[in-house]
């Protein structure tokens, strides 16, 4: 390359760069103007300031890939010597793994933080225990958690599918419940390799495997207990087990039905994800070859007889605990708990009309755009995959790909609750089409005139604005402390008085509407029987009576949120202490 011309590209980014910053210098931000003007919704100033922020590191994060270009000037071939090094799917599968690891214990402390995840857990401990179901506790309104069911028939356990909790156990049987998430992100990691690599060619489905392994959303979701993630191991288990079963001569029956069993497993998980998925699937049979249509219809008997296994599983579950085989937790007809069961709907109401959901499925879009690889974009890449030119890389893929996100996206169009935690958690399904679709998108990226040579620094420019803007501005910042009012600190405070007293404790945590889910901090660390060292309670004075003739040998502490100590209170007068 003629020396002027090896500069030109540095230059034009650094140009560019600049140009970002001369936009903030001017107090122009097109980001939060663009969604106010979409959306209708006004920025609170926090958010306006977050994106302002972005946009300045966006600018600075070209900058430095600019002059890491320039510095190296054949960074490009290192690059592409590098893509060819990292198409292994173990490296990226582990590094999955332990950033998953990293999440959970950096930023969630190891923690279940939302009501959801907590009762996935409660659940585990009771399965841990040989049980479906403990049995409900007296002064059973003080132990009240939302999304537990505190059974008319004198038991109490999660109000979900069982599956999550199943995942779960293993890891409260060794002592290790930390060990389950990351372990499924790790597995979710191994088994979307194993099926890009034989749909894509090496370069895409390398850059598919690091996009999906290392993405913010779903290391945010398998840092946490939530089902989200672990559905998606199992659809992706399934999936690579069932291809991994039709590269023999004769087809391996038996990894036909693991591979419905696996499915199962996911069904049992969350069987509304199971939507898009079907949708995607039934798009990549329709344009497969006859062959292949015909070895599918074929095996689908031992498909199913594998997912039979599931099935039984959930239909005994739904008989022990609700008296019939297809009753399920969510409550939609006769009240089955002595306590509030938030009641889930899908369609459009007065209260829930088609405008709402799609001014809310816009927010849910931007969010899902930023944290599913935390680029400032990623769908606009996405789409890069389908550009028209000469011999478009695998395009009934990435059709597929588009048809699973697609699909995921108008699932919860209809679904009045967009449960902004975790950031776009319900568009979890979406993931591994996103992950694919991005990679295609980045080497589509070298068929745009005047583009190829600028692609490795915009590529490392994003990258650097993950780890530099995104991750610690954000991400870390909005879930490391406290998040949705859960954290440890009552129960080091609580494990702390116990050591010094040698006593057994009960602690008493506020009931505020300010802070309805302070509970959280204790109710994982709660025994179901109520039998451990330390018993967490709300603190409500009705029960107070009860809750004294019921732990009798126990210490009364009170949690004082603003000092953020543990106060000895004497029962049942504690009220006037």
């Amino acid at each position: 390359m003629h020396p002027k011309k090896s500069h030109f590209i540095p230059l034009s980014l650094m140009a560019a760069g600049l140009i970002i910053l001369g936009l903030t210098g001017l107090s122009i931000y097109p980001v939060p103007l663009s969604i106010e003007l979409a959306t209708g919704e006004v920025l609170s100033p926090w958010l306006a300031g977050l994106m302002q922020h972005g946009q300045v590191m966006l600018g600075l994060c070209i900058i430095l890939a600019a002059s890491l270009v320039a510095i190296t000037r054949r960074y490009g071939d290192a690059w592409r010597g590098v893509s060819g090094t990292v198409s292994n799917t173990l490296l990226p599968a582990i590094t999955g793994g332990l950033l998953a690891l990293l999440v959970q214990q950096a930023v969630f402390d190891g923690h279940p933080h939302i009501t959801d995840a907590t009762s996935h857990a409660f659940q585990a401990k009771i399965f841990a225990s040989g049980r479906l179901a403990a049995d409900l506790p007296p002064c059973y309104e003080a132990f009240f958690q939302h999304n537990v069911i505190m059974s008319r028939a004198g038991t109490w356990h999660t109000k979900y599918f069982p599956g999550q909790a199943l995942w779960l156990t293993p890891g409260y049987l060794i002592g290790a419940p930390w060990l389950m998430m990351p372990l499924g992100w790790f597995l979710a990691s191994l088994a979307f390799g194993s099926i890009v690599r034989r749909v894509y060619p090496p370069p895409i489905a390398a850059g598919a495997v690091w996009v999906f392994a290392t993405s913010p959303l779903a290391l945010l979701l398998s840092g946490s207990f939530m089902s989200h993630s672990t559905a998606l191991m199992f659809f992706l288990g399934a999936l690579a087990v069932y291809l991994a079963s039709l590269q023999t001569s004769h087809a391996n029956r038996w990894l036909q039905a693991i591979a419905g069993l696996l499915f199962g497993f996911g069904v049992i998980t969350r069987p509304q994800d199971m939507l898009p998925v079907l949708a995607a699937l039934g798009a990549a049979w329709l344009l497969a070859s006859r062959s292949v249509k015909y070895s599918v219809l074929h095996s689908a008997v031992y498909v199913a007889t594998g997912g039979v296994v599931p099935l039984l599983i959930l239909l005994g579950w739904n008989h022990s605990l609700y008296g019939s085989w297809i009753a399920t937790g969510y409550n939609f007809s006769d009240p089955v708990s002595l306590t509030p069961i938030i009641r889930d709907g899908i369609g459009f109401s007065d209260r829930y009309p088609p405008a709402l959901a799609i001014r809310y499925t816009l927010l849910t879009l931007f969010r899902f755009d930023g944290v599913m690889t935390g680029w400032p974009i990623s769908l606009p890449i996405a789409l890069l995959a389908f550009l028209p030119r000469p011999a478009i890389t695998r395009w009934k893929a990435n059709l597929v790909c588009l048809i699973l996100i697609a699909s995921t996206v108008i699932l919860y169009l209809f679904f009045p609750y967009f449960g902004f935690e975790l950031e776009a958690r319900y568009y979890t399904m979406a993931i591994p089409g996103m992950a694919c679709l991005v990679a295609a998108g980045c080497a589509g990226m070298a068929k745009i005139p005047g583009f190829t040579k600028l692609r490795t620094p915009v590529i490392l420019s994003f990258v650097l604005y993950a780890y530099l803007h995104t991750w610690p501005a954000y991400l870390i910042p909005r879930f490391a402390n406290g998040y949705e009012q859960s954290s440890r600190t009552i129960q080091r405070l609580a494990e702390s008085e116990a050591a010094q007293t040698g006593s057994r404790l009960l602690i008493l945590i506020p009931e505020t509407p300010e802070r309805d889910f302070l509970y959280s901090s204790g109710f994982p660390f709660l025994d179901p029987d109520l039998e451990g060292r330390i018993v967490y309670a709300r603190d409500l004075p009705d029960e107070y009576e009860c809750l004294e003739n019921t732990f009798t040998d126990r210490i009364w502490y009170r949690y004082m949120p603003d000092q953020n100590t543990l106060i000895p209170v004497r029962p049942p007068a504690s009220s006037s202490d």
